[in-house]
Formats: structure tokens, C-alpha cells, sequence
């Protein structure tokens, strides 16, 4: 006899519900077990899976490297502050107006007093104070560095802009002679040469130093296919009690570097003949010839080149035209 479906699917659904419900109609599945029932489970676990002596030993092994390390602090010393600097500028005072171009050479004031100084002249709108101060650091200060010296250099470049000549007056003003040796294929170069030095000296010594320029072509050799770009050997000096400095020329473009840097060793070579107060660093490599000997030149050194070495380098320059300060 064949079972109708409709008898035999919902039976098996019908026995299992009616199974559950007569198991957990009687069970209580909210209240915690009591601390009775807990401990014969337990106990009961333990008789199906005992635990070791080994196994113990490593749980107390791990509970002893678990437990917490007392950790001695050590007072951090107390940082010792390092005061300011103080910088004393009170001796230092050019507020006459017109300050010498040889103001505060033979001082023995720090790079950090004159840098001071010469920024409190800045705030002041005193540029003249403030250049001529910052001429002694690049001059005169002996433990100047190459930063300080830099830094110097940029101010005195921006105050050049706010001070009026110096010297105004042609008449009083001293010669520098600059005598250049060059080869002879370079002789339609010296009209070039003569305005380049000409202007320099002028505008980097404020008015107080014109230059006389003497070219002298010499003929070194044929120039040919050969030996076009091979150096010639030139030459200048300032005056004839001063080293003769050489140098290189390999081609024209040459000319606007390599003078302006002879003129540099030159200048700062007669300084070191004439007086004993100032001494003019090296030229930086960091800007260019033309650029250091309007920096780096101090005014005052332009007037000792154009001093004859037999002759002392005179304090008395002339006084700013016009000037405020």
C-alpha cells in the first residue's frame, strides 16, 4: 500500500518537534548553573582528561615570567640651560654725520657687535652707519667667518643702493693704476676692458678711487689652427711696488672673469703692503669676481690700493656730500 505524501512529510516534522519540546520544556536556560553543578562538571572533565605534572610546571613557569617587573626610574638630569648671549654694542658710536671711511678699524670689536650694530642702524634708517659697520666685519674683524663675512656682503650690496656717493668731487679723488699685459689677438678688447675697470673701481669705491687704465698688447705667438685655444699668459698690477699677478686667457670670454678677479688678489695684496689694520679675505667662490670686488672690497681698502706703499694709508677721507647720517 503506497503512503500518500501528504502523510509522510509532515510526520517527520511532527515527531521532532513534539522530541525538542519534551526535552527542554523542564530546562532552565537563563538561571546560571549553580557552583554545585559547575564543580561535578569540572570534576567530571577531569576524569575524562587528566593534566600532567609537566603540564602544570609550565603553566607556573609562565605565570612567573608573566608577572610584572618592577621598573626602577632614573631621574633625567635636569637640562642646563645655556644663556643668551649678550652682546654689548654700547662703546661702539657713529652717530656723527659724516663717520670716517676708516671708522672703527683699529677697534678690536667682535663680528657679532659690529652685525649688531649695524642691524640697530638699519631699524634707524642710518645706511651709512650701518655699511661702514659692516665693512669692519668683512675687514677688520678677527673672528669673522666666511658666514659672517657673507652675510656682511649682502647688506653692503642693498645699502650701496640707500647711501650717496661718498666722494662726489673728481678733484679729490685718488688714481689707481691698473696695468694689464694681454696677447695681441685681444687688442679689440681693451676699449671693453678699459670701461669695465673704469666703472667698477668708480662705483665700488664710492667715489673715492678712479681707475687709469694701461693695456700693453703683446705679441706671443702666430696664432694658427693649432695653437687658437691654446692660454696665453697675461698679466696685471696695480702699481710697481705691488706683486705682478698673472693669469690665463684661452679665448675673449675669458677677459670679463679673469681681470676682475687679478684686480681682487691685486687690490688685496697692496692692503697687506700699506697698513696693518684691515685684512681683506679671500675672493669667495661662491659669486663673481666683478660681484666680490663691490662686497668684499671694503671702501677704505679701495683708498689704501691707491696709497703708495712707501706712503702710510691717511684717516682723513673725504666726507659724505649731502650725506644725513
Amino acid at each position: 500500500m503506497r503512503v500518500p505524501w501528504y502523510i509522510y512529510i509532515p510526520l517527520p516534522i511532527i515527531v521532532t518537534c513534539v522530541a525538542l519540546y519534551l526535552f527542554v520544556k523542564d530546562a532552565d536556560s537563563v538561571s546560571p548553573p549553580s557552583p554545585e553543578a559547575v564543580h561535578n562538571s569540572v570534576e567530571l572533565w577531569k576524569t575524562g582528561y587528566p593534566i600532567s605534572e609537566e603540564t602544570i610546571q609550565k603553566v607556573r613557569d609562565n605565570n612567573q615570567a608573566d608577572a610584572p617587573v618592577e621598573i626602577i626610574q632614573t631621574p633625567e638630569p635636569e637640562l642646563e640651560l645655556t644663556p643668551e648671549l649678550v652682546v654689548d654694542i654700547s662703546e661702539i658710536n657713529l652717530h656723527e654725520s659724516s663717520p670716517a671711511l676708516n671708522a672703527l678699524v683699529d677697534a678690536s670689536y667682535s663680528a657679532a657687535q659690529l652685525i649688531k650694530y649695524s642691524e640697530q642702524m638699519m631699524l634707524k634708517e642710518r645706511a651709512q652707519p650701518a655699511r661702514i659697520a659692516f665693512e669692519r666685519v668683512i675687514d677688520s674683524a678677527k673672528d669673522a667667518t666666511a658666514e659672517d663675512r657673507k652675510f656682511a656682503a649682502s647688506y653692503i650690496r642693498n645699502l650701496a643702493k640707500k647711501t650717496p656717493l661718498w666722494n662726489p668731487d673728481p678733484t679729490t679723488r685718488k688714481a689707481l693704476e691698473i696695468n694689464i699685459s694681454l696677447n695681441k689677438i685681444y687688442q679689440d678688447q681693451s676699449e671693453k676692458i678699459i670701461t669695465m675697470l673704469q666703472d667698477t673701481v668708480i662705483n665700488a669705491s664710492d667715489g673715492t678711487v678712479i681707475a687709469k687704465v694701461n693695456i700693453t698688447a703683446i705679441k706671443i705667438a702666430e696664432v694658427t689652427d693649432e695653437n687658437k685655444d691654446t692660454p696665453t699668459q697675461s698679466s696685471l698690477s696695480i702699481s710697481k711696488d705691488t706683486p705682478l699677478v698673472t693669469f690665463s686667457i684661452t679665448q675673449a670670454a675669458d677677459l670679463d672673469s679673469k681681470i676682475p678677479a687679478a684686480l681682487y688678489y691685486a687690490v688685496r695684496s697692496k692692503n697687506n703692503l700699506v697698513q696693518k689694520h684691515t685684512t681683506l679675505p679671500k675672493r669667495p667662490n661662491d659669486i663673481s669676481a666683478l660681484d666680490a670686488l663691490h662686497t668684499y672690497i671694503t671702501r677704505f681698502a679701495w683708498v689704501n690700493a691707491a696709497t703708495p706703499v712707501s706712503q702710510p694709508a691717511t684717516q682723513k677721507t673725504p666726507p659724505t656730500s649731502g650725506s644725513s647720517e
